[in-house]
């Protein structure tokens, strides 16, 4: 098969092949396997087809065969969908981009190394929920963030970990002040950052 017939129908039917997939394993890292087996073995083919059916129908029987392989390989555990939804964590790059996006919408300024105490914080919340897409020529994500006047919410996030040690402001030390420490210029200059010659 050429690029040229393949990438349309790759475009077209990626989607249901995934969801059929995720349907019989219940397993998103799975499902994505036997997507990108099934399309290989798609750009693969040399047999014509007759129609958009015939390609549908015999991606997804295509896919069902693979599932069933999946299923059976011994290595394979079946994932509860429960205790997928609670294995849900950010992950890179996702989860930068997201963390980007938050940063990007509030005045509260955002410490990186803490993305993932962020964005878990703002969803146990519920200040930050993923909202349904649907798509049927790609997989989307979408999120809502909900913000109360000045960013109070967001502001209580940060400061509640602060509070608790769940982050820290990077160079800050509790209780102490730097300040207390320098008693000359060379020394204040060494101590933010400046070098003396």
């Amino acid at each position: 098969m050429t690029d040229e017939q393949f990438t349309p129908l790759a475009e077209r039917y990626m989607d249901t092949v995934f969801r059929v997939a995720y349907s019989y394993l219940r397993c998103r890292d799975d499902a994505d396997d036997v997507t990108q087996d099934v399309l290989i073995q798609l750009y693969k083919e040399d047999k014509a087809f007759e129609s958009d059916a015939h390609v549908k129908n015999w991606l997804i029987r295509v896919t069902v065969n693979r599932c069933k392989n999946v299923l059976r390989a011994p290595w394979h555990k079946a994932e509860d969908i429960a205790d997928y939804e609670n294995s849900l964590t950010f992950e890179a790059p996702e989860c930068r981009e997201l963390f980007d996006a938050v940063d990007q919408k509030t005045a509260v300024p955002m410490i990186p190394e803490y993305q993932d105490y962020v964005l878990t914080e703002l969803q146990k919340r519920n200040i930050l929920r993923p909202l349904q897409v649907k798509s049927l020529s790609r997989r989307l994500e979408a999120w809502l963030l909900r913000c109360e006047e000045k960013d109070k919410n967001i502001v209580a996030v940060m400061e509640d970990g602060l509070k608790s040690g769940a982050i820290s402001i990077p160079g800050a030390t509790v209780g102490l002040n730097p300040l207390d420490e320098i008693n000359s210029i060379t020394e204040y200059l060494k101590t933010f950052g400046v070098t003396v010659a």
